[in-house]
């Protein structure tokens, strides 16, 4: 990561199958915006990304009220 995020946490994942090794966790923070990544290091070819972006409205009109559904 760039010196714009602060590495805030790591743990592991257990994921539960048998024989399996936990995977690594890191949780960084991006310094202006406190946005939040989350790295899994997970092996093989294959993988999986999903993006969580929070929202705040003021009201319940409009794009960013939206956006929160």
């Amino acid at each position: 990561m760039s010196a714009n995020y602060i590495h805030e946490q790591q743990t592991q994942y257990e994921s539960g199958g048998a024989g399996a090794s936990p995977y690594p966790v890191h949780v960084y923070k991006h310094r202006a915006t406190e946005f939040r990544v989350v790295v899994c290091q997970v092996p093989g070819p294959l993988c999986h990304m999903a993006v969580c972006v929070p929202t705040v409205c003021a009201d319940h009109k409009g794009k960013p009220h939206t956006l929160e559904h």
